[in-house]
Parts: structure tokens; sequence; C-alpha cells
């Protein structure tokens, strides 16, 4: 018979401290009733995390377990009222004690960043009866909070100390290889290199910073990761933040993020747990419109694991499942995104249109973040780096000096033809200029190029042995053809 879930429950790991029940949550699931103390579940994930059965192993947990109808009732809909518990549970843990005496429960809600209290339930064992309503609790008058706290800090800080994944990063060798690449952003290269270096050398997992990283399209926001990954001994995994939702929803489970990270660390749980995650296009989940919880839920889910939790997720298949709990607490989460509606407005189209400056970059504030969609609880969590706007010398320097140039590999292409591309230093600027107003970062450079020399290529590759040369001239550009082909002289 088919099993029908009426309910979402949430998923806890727990562990024993001090004759204390600590519970992490580490998932959201749906769930039917079986019996008043028992649930039959299943992950809301879709690919690779479904678990059905009873828990009855003595390190998970299910709990808070709300009706379908009362969260459509409350929210308006069943996807509004997920992303509201998920922003409500996470990321905290709970705490539950027994007091012999009297024969109840409590349960209390820990914020151990925040350090605050809350006793959410209390469970009278002879009565039967359970008491829901949440009470902040002084912290100062709990001493066993104290302790508490104290030794679950201490024992996740020893786990992932005795791991020893402090890394040695040549910073200066980074750094150069990065501005090899991108050009006019040095400040905010030496931002992210000081600040992943001093990730992988902390000691408490508190102290980790993430990075939200803004800048103009095609400013080298992503390709400064690339070359990170490529100069530096970590796993990073590139995700596309449009492809991803909360569990449950269409879209890859977050959670997924954790299995791309894991298998980039050829299964290596350890390195992959002290890894990089960075997040492109995260502006696309950002939104100011009331209603919309496409980008909360996801926005939420992400800063439970930016704040450090543990995860069940699924390495293996549908097939064969094989589990294995991921803790996030050491990995360094990158969200990139262009906000283009704060910064820039373009006015006209075409190649001589013009550019009407709503805000640089630089002079984005959290507050102007917070108003166009971003959490204010997720932006609390991230340091901001903002990549510069480039300007027509940026662009220039691109095309002569930057390892990546289009310029420089056009050229090359034209020596594997037999002949020699001639680009003057006033024809670079020009081109510098025509590809700025486009307004698409450096891609514009690629894109002027190939407006400018595709058909000049096609005739070389038509007519091999026939030409010299091709040159273009600050003068030629305008003209049509925009460039001029040289034959070979014909040898007497």
């Amino acid at each position: 018979m088919e099993k029908e879930f009426d309910s979402i429950g949430v998923i806890y790991e727990s562990q024993t401290i001090n004759d204390h029940t600590i519970l992490n949550p580490i998932s959201m699931a749906r769930c039917c009733s079986i019996d008043e103390m028992n649930y039959n579940v299943e992950f809301l994930g879709k690919i690779g995390s479904a678990f059905e059965g009873n828990f009855e192993d003595e390190h998970i947990s299910i709990g808070f377990v709300t009706k379908f109808d009362e969260l459509i009732k409350k929210y308006g809909s069943l996807e509004e009222g997920i992303a509201r518990l998920q922003n409500e549970l996470y990321p905290y843990i709970l705490v539950q004690t027994s007091d012999d005496v009297e024969d109840i429960i409590k349960t209390f809600k820990v914020d151990l960043f925040a350090g605050e209290v809350y006793k959410v339930a209390e469970y009278n064992l002879e009565e039967d009866s359970l008491n829901m309503e949440s009470e902040q609790v002084d912290i100062t008058d709990v001493k066993y909070f104290n302790n508490l706290t104290k030794k679950i800090l201490e024992k996740k800080e020893k786990d992932n100390n005795d791991n020893e994944n402090s890394i040695n990063i040549n910073m200066l060798e980074l750094d150069e290889a990065i501005k090899e690449n991108i050009i006019g952003q040095d400040n905010t290269i030496e931002n992210v290199i000081s600040t992943i270096d001093r990730n992988y050398n902390i000691e408490n997992y508190r102290n980790k910073t993430n990075i939200l990283l803004i800048g103009p399209p095609g400013s080298g926001k992503s390709e400064m990761f690339r070359t990170i990954s490529e100069k530096i001994n970590v796993p990073i995994t590139f995700e596309d933040s449009e492809q991803y939702s909360a569990t449950g929803y269409q879209g890859c489970s977050v959670d997924e993020m954790l299995v791309n990270l894991y298998n980039k660390a050829n299964g290596d749980l350890e390195a992959a747990e002290h890894g990089i995650i960075v997040i492109d296009e995260i502006d696309k989940k950002v939104t100011n419109q009331k209603g919309d919880v496409s980008g909360d839920r996801v926005l939420n889910a992400l800063l439970a694991m930016m704040e450090g939790s543990t995860y069940r997720i699924n390495i293996g298949n549908e097939t064969h499942p094989e589990y294995i709990m991921f803790d996030t607490s050491y990995v360094t989460f990158v969200l990139v995104g262009a906000f283009a509606e704060l910064s820039v407005k373009q006015k006209g189209m075409g190649i001589n249109n013009k550019l009407e400056d709503n805000k640089k970059y630089k002079d984005i504030t959290i507050d102007d973040l917070n108003k166009y969609g971003f959490p204010s609880q997720t932006l609390r969590r991230l340091s901001i780096f903002r990549l510069n706007e480039l300007t027509v010398d940026d662009f220039v320097s691109i095309m002569k000096y930057s390892k990546n140039s289009v310029l420089l590999e056009y050229t090359k292409y034209a020596k594997k033809k037999g002949i020699k591309l001639y680009i003057n230093d006033k024809a670079i600027k020009k081109i510098a200029e025509i590809s700025l107003k486009k307004n698409i970062g450096v891609s514009g450079i690629k894109d002027t190029l190939n407006e400018l020399l595709n058909k000049a290529f096609f005739e070389v590759g038509t007519h091999p042995d026939q030409y010299s040369s091709i040159k273009l001239t600050e003068e030629s550009i305008d003209k049509k053809p925009p460039y001029t082909l040289y034959k070979k002289r014909k040898k007497k």
C-alpha cells in the first residue's frame, strides 16, 4: 500500500554529553505516523537522498513534527511553511534534559553563537502531556548551559584540530598567478587570498570567514577561484545557484553540493570538510518580491551549512545508497553575484550607447543588499568583497598582458596559419572602448575581436599560403572590411 505522508519533521543527529541529549538538525523530512512515538520517514531530497524506515539508531531522531494542513493554514502554502520552518530551526541545536524528580523532559533551543537559550518544549512523563510554548531563558541563571555549550564547542574544535588539516599556502605565488589572469582587482584578490589562508589555519571554527564576492559581469569573480583551484591542494567545487532548491523542491537539493565536494576530494572526507564551495550567480536566488520563496529556501539552507552543521549525505546512488555524516564547520563558502541592478543602468542600444552610473560597486552597502532582498541573517555571516568596474585602460592591459588574453591567443592562432597579426596601440585602445560599451565585461573583448577578424581568418584559412599578414588600425576599424590583408610576395 502506498504511504501517505501528511507531516513535516526535522531529522536530528543526537549525542550525549553530561547526561544531556544534544540534537543537531541535519535535514527535514515528510513523514506519516505509525504510532504515537515512531514515524516512517522519507527525506525530501530527489537525487541520492532517499531513506525509508523507522529511526531505531540511537544517534538519529525525528522531532518537531508539523501537519501539512497546519502549515498551509498558517502560511498560505506548504512551500512557504517549510521555508519558515527552516528559517526558525536552523542553525540552532536542541538540548534535552530530564528532571527525574518531577518526571519532566525539557527541550531547549540553543544558539551557540548569540548565546541565547529558549525553552521550547516541556514533556510530562506522568501526565503524558506536552507544552510547546517558547520562553527565553537567562543563560547566566542556568549554569549547566554554560558548561555544556563549552564542552560542545571544545569537542567540535578538538575533532577538527585532530584532523591536522592546516594547509600552507604560498600566498605570494598564488597572488602572482591570479594577477596574471585578472587585471585591475589587486585589492580584492589580496583580501580573498588572505581570507582563504586564514581559514585553513584557524583553531576555532566560529572564526571561519565565508565570502560574498560581488562585481560586474566579466570582472574576474569566477576566474579568480578557478586559478585558486589550480594552485592550491584543496578540493573546490563550482556550483550554479539556479540548479539548486531547498530539500523537497524541484531542482537539486543543496545537500548535493557536499556530495560534489566529497567527490572533488576523491573520497577523502577530511579534505572535503575543509574544502571550498563557490556558488555562482547567487543574486539570482535573492528576491525582494513578497511571497516568492524560491530564493529564501535556498538561502536558509545555505545559512545552516555556513554556520556549521552535520549532514547525512548519500555518496552512493539510489539503488545502492551509502551514507556518511559530513560536517560543514570548516568548509569555506563563497557566494558570487553581479547584483547588476544595484550598480549600472544602461541607456540606449548599439555601439555608442551611454552608461548612467547608479551606484559604484565599491559603494554598495549591506543595507543596499538587504533592500535588494538578501536576508540580514545571511549577510551577518559573510565578509563582502567588491570588485571594481573595469576601465578602458584595464581593458587595454587585459588585451596586452593578461595570461588569458584573447588578443594574444588570436596572435598565436594567426602564427599557426603562417601569418602575422598586426594591431597597433591606438587600435587596441579603440577595441577596448568598443568592448567596454557592450557592458558584458571582459567577454566584450572577444566579441569585438570576433566581429573584426572572423572574415579575415576565414579568408586566410580558405586560401592557404596566399597571405602574409592581417593589419588592424584605428582608422580601419570603422571601415568595411575593418582590416587589411597583405598577400605574400611572389618569388621571382
